[in-house]
């Protein structure tokens, strides 16, 4: 199996010969240059581990650290702007980086190579999903000739820079005497000159500013990512509401072509900041600010003048515009608008390391526990008319039998009703932010509680969660908020006007049985 089957102009025809004693391939379309390796990409990922745990690409990190302070001595960037060093190994340039005031984080693929973890993501960068728009500054040292798909290695980077962001890229000059000893079997695959190596930069969107040897055999380049016009969208607020819309909305990106990122506002509500923080972890989208429910909304009011609508109904039922060419409208749901659109609910969501941390950090305090959201607030009455405060006392007594309960949501939505329940709850309503509260989701055995952000997120976690809906909406909804394929082993929706304690309490140990089997 050939390791790279295409070239970067995704032509399928070479002409193979021997150079510097390696087996080479030579673009018929481009004339780009990568060596020829038969390899899987599995044993590919291997080999590189492999080569990293023999020492190959290990230097003391005293040595990193002086070659980390000459880089960041001619990069000339300032204090406080958000970096990411790609392919950072032991990290010694963001150590470097961060004393000099920069927001530094390193990525690599081995996950025990950076000596700061705290600050290092250990996984392939396609594969963390960061926020869009999300860095200042991006540097690739050494990187760029291991890898088998530049372009969407590339089109990645792009993606995750500022608009107008900068990009610094070193790279072996193969075709310079100096650069001779770079020449290495499978190691560096695309052996590319400065002239093909700054039309990949050209095809994925950067701007080549100035190229230079300021390492004799390499070259160092200083690029820039373009500012594209993009399709604008609104979203509801609260955190449920936005996470049904970014569902839909991904697939209306999807089928209406609007690339792989669109700018986004949310409308303010009383806890409009924690609705904020979790749509900057969609990976699809750019948040932007919020924007009044009532005042003028910048930008968007020639929107609601268009006949050309997008509408996608939020989780309450009501209907929000969600596109820039779409208006309020009722009876609208995504197959109305686009037939074709398909929908992932369980999107690729950004896991922080502020996020790890606070999970681990909850499962050591508490060993076991379940996440406990009940309100009595607004139309919440329904529900408590059925399943109020006696009820969740006894169904906190009950499940704090054999583990922990944990309240959580913001204050205003509790409403004080789980602290007035009484039961042995620790209460951390109104105390968490979205990382904390996302990594109190992930490490919780199960949730239980009424409809709300808390969870709908935490189902589409894969966290076991008894959902109590009320017929006041329409059952379906509720039974439809995840696939059928999941009902049952991960998710459970139970009529709050049927179902008492042991109910719920069977619910969720027949879901933990099954989590535990598997």
């Amino acid at each position: 199996m050939d390791l790279i089957s295409s070239c970067l102009c995704a032509a399928t025809t070479f002409r193979d010969f021997e150079r510097n004693g390696l087996r080479v391939r030579e673009c018929q379309s481009c004339g780009a240059l990568h060596q020829h390796v038969e390899m899987s990409l599995d044993q590919y990922a291997d080999w590189y581990r492999r080569q990293y745990h023999d020492g190959h690409y290990t230097h003391s990190f005293a040595h990193d650290r002086n070659v980390a302070r000459k880089r960041l001595d001619a990069y000339r960037i300032p204090a406080g702007a958000r970096l990411l060093d790609v392919g950072c190994a032991n990290g010694a340039f963001v150590v470097e980086a961060c004393e000099r005031g920069l927001d530094a984080f390193g990525q690599d693929l081995a996950d025990d190579a950076s000596m700061v973890p705290e600050r290092t993501y250990s996984a392939a960068l396609e594969a963390i999903h960061f926020p869009a728009d999300h860095f200042d500054v991006v540097t690739i040292h050494d990187v760029l000739e291991h890898v088998p798909d530049p372009v969407k290695f590339l089109l990645e980077v792009r993606r995750i820079l500022k608009q107008g962001g900068r990009l610094l890229l070193d790279f072996p000059a193969f075709e310079e005497p100096e650069g001779r000893h770079h020449w290495k079997e499978v190691e560096h695959l695309w052996l590319l000159g400065i002239d093909a190596l700054v039309e990949l930069l050209s095809a994925t969107g950067f701007t080549c500013e100035a190229a230079g040897h300021p390492i004799p055999g390499k070259w160092l380049l200083d690029c820039r990512a373009p500012r594209e016009s993009r399709t604008t969208v609104i979203l509801p607020p609260g955190i449920g509401d936005c996470y049904w819309s970014l569902v839909k909305l991904q697939g209306l990106m999807a089928a209406r072509g609007w690339g792989a990122v669109v700018d986004v506002w949310v409308e303010e509500a009383r806890d409009r900041n924690r609705a904020a923080d979790f749509v900057r972890l969609a990976p699809f989208v750019s948040y932007q600010g919020t924007v009044s429910q009532t005042g003028s909304r910048p930008a968007f009011h020639e929107a609601y003048r268009t006949d050309g609508r997008a509408v996608i109904p939020n989780v309450c039922g009501r209907d929000y515009l969600v596109a820039f060419n779409g208006a309020l409208g009722a009876g609208r749901s995504l197959s109305d608008v686009e037939p074709d659109a398909k929908a992932d609910w369980r999107y690729p969501m950004f896991r922080s390391l502020a996020q790890v941390e606070a999970e681990r950090e909850y499962r050591e305090r508490f060993g076991e526990y379940v996440v406990a959201f009940f309100v009595d607030g607004g139309f919440y009455h329904k529900w408590t008319a059925h399943f109020g405060r006696d009820e969740i006392r006894k169904l906190f007594e009950t499940l704090s039998a054999d583990r922990t309960v944990v309240v959580m949501g913001a204050g205003w939505d509790q409403g004080g009703i789980s602290s007035r329940a009484g039961g042995p709850v620790v209460d951390l309503s109104g105390k968490t932010n979205i990382d904390q509260m996302l990594g109190l989701l992930r490490g919780a055995s199960g949730i239980v509680g009424f409809p709300a952000g808390n969870t709908i997120v935490g189902a589409a976690l894969g966290t076991p969660t008894v959902m109590l809906y009320h017929n006041h909406f329409d059952r379906r909804f509720w039974l439809n908020t995840v696939p059928p394929s999941v009902v049952g082993s991960s998710y459970a929706a139970l009529d709050v006007s049927k179902v008492g304690v042991p109910d719920v309490v069977k619910a969720l140990d027949a879901m933990l049985a099954v989590r535990c089997a598997a």
